[in-house]
């Protein structure tokens, strides 16, 4: 039985207190609950980044960069409410940048009363400045932690107060209330097979024990399957898990004494496609998503030498795409096509990969695609088509 891959390539040259354990990694932004309030119009205030962060792909940050005249911004939470053994440890990772030549303050503060630090400033107090004296933190991380005991059986708002015109910014991250038992950080997975992933974190304590709640992307905390890590060593290996799947995993740490930490996550992955096509095969796309920069659809696979998305990237769209420039007018059949773009002058390869298609008899094969090359002029563009076979060795056949 020979085993074929089809590949075509194209190159270019007010709310009740919350009073549970709280964890926010901000990997979805500002949470709906918090609120943000500025004293200048154009104040972007605080925002979500995706390029500086602690944990996960997303921290939030301000920066004074374009503001006209000096302003000060505030990023409140919802009302917490402080428990013992549950609310009452406060911890952020925080950093920031220019401090140097332009850092002006940076700070936490906290209101037992309102949660509107403009409308309402004497209700907020400074819990502490984040200056040279204490650590500016500058291009590091640095974990804050506070004891909250003081204001256990009351409700609180916590604040992160900026106040600048210029270059400075401040970073915060992995916001949390808890108890001593910190939750592990750095999820991640490898080695994802089409039924197992191999899962990764890094202990924040001194936890020798975890639980693992993992299920399809999506799933709620609380009904997913839970396996306990106990060999001392952070990490497991999930098995029995369904290919071409995206699933989705939460670690809380087990400590020794007092109730476990809140469960770190949601990371997420995708098994691999294990769907080998038997001949006679094709795929006209209507049974694919409308979606741009693909990595994976339908157990078909793309790369790109472009990195970021954008131009040169496969995409699955309906015609006509950049009517008169590189996207294509009309579709042979059905009404999606496979496509990719080129409309910069980066020389790059975009590749398109089937999986295996199993022949019975490969003594006679018949590989068919349509290109429709509808080009900008300024590019060179070349489309190929190539066949590999597997069966103890491997030949490469040109289809262009």
């Amino acid at each position: 039985m020979k085993t074929i891959y089809a590949t075509l390539f194209c190159a270019f040259w007010i709310l009740q207190p919350a009073h549970s354990q709280v964890m926010e990694n901000f990997e979805y932004g500002i949470p709906s609950t918090w609120s943000t309030y500025e004293t200048e119009t154009d104040d972007p205030g605080f925002v979500p980044n995706a390029y500086v962060y602690y944990s996960g792909n997303q921290s939030i940050y301000h920066v004074g960069a374009g503001i006209a005249t000096e302003s000060t911004s505030y990023l409140v939470t919802q009302a917490y409410s402080i428990v013992d053994q549950a609310t009452d440890i406060l911890s952020f990772w925080y950093r920031q940048d220019y401090t140097t030549n332009y850092y002006n303050y940076s700070g936490i503060w906290i209101s037992t009363g309102s949660g509107n630090p403009i409308t309402h400033p004497a209700d907020f107090i400074e819990i502490q400045e984040l200056n040279a004296d204490y650590g500016f933190s500058e291009d590091a991380w640095t974990n804050f932690v506070l004891d909250l005991s003081a204001y256990e059986g009351q409700t609180v708002y916590i604040a992160f107060k900026y106040t600048g015109d210029l270059n400075h910014s401040l970073y915060i991250d992995y916001f949390s209330l808890s108890n001593n038992c910190t939750a592990p950080v750095n999820l991640n997975a490898s080695n994802i097979t089409p039924t197992t992933a191999n899962l990764h974190w890094t202990e924040s304590g001194s936890a020798t024990e975890w639980q693992i709640e993992y299920g399809p992307l999506g799933f709620s905390q609380g009904t997913g399957s839970i396996l306990n890590d106990n060999d001392a060593t952070a990490g497991e290996t999930l098995p029995g898990l369904s290919q071409n799947t995206n699933y989705a995993f939460y670690v809380s740490a087990l400590c020794s004494t007092g109730p476990g930490s809140f469960a770190n996550g949601p990371f997420e992955f995708k098994t691999q496609c294990t769907q080998i096509f038997t001949a006679p095969w094709s795929d006209d796309v209507e049974g694919h998503a409308l979606v741009e920069n693909i990595d994976e659809s339908n157990c078909w696979e793309a790369t790109s030498t472009e990195a970021g998305g954008g131009w040169y990237w496969w995409n699955v769209g309906t015609a006509p795409i950049s009517p008169g420039f590189t996207g294509p007018s009309t579709v042979h059949s059905g009404s999606k096509v496979f496509f990719v773009e080129d409309a910069s002058f980066v020389d790059a390869e975009a590749a398109l990969f089937t999986n295996a298609v199993n022949f019975m008899d490969a003594s006679v094969l018949n590989a068919a695609f349509g290109i429709e090359e509808n080009y900008n002029p300024l590019a060179d563009l070349n489309c190929d088509g190539n066949i590999t076979i597997i069966d103890g060795s491997i030949l490469n056949t040109s289809l262009g």
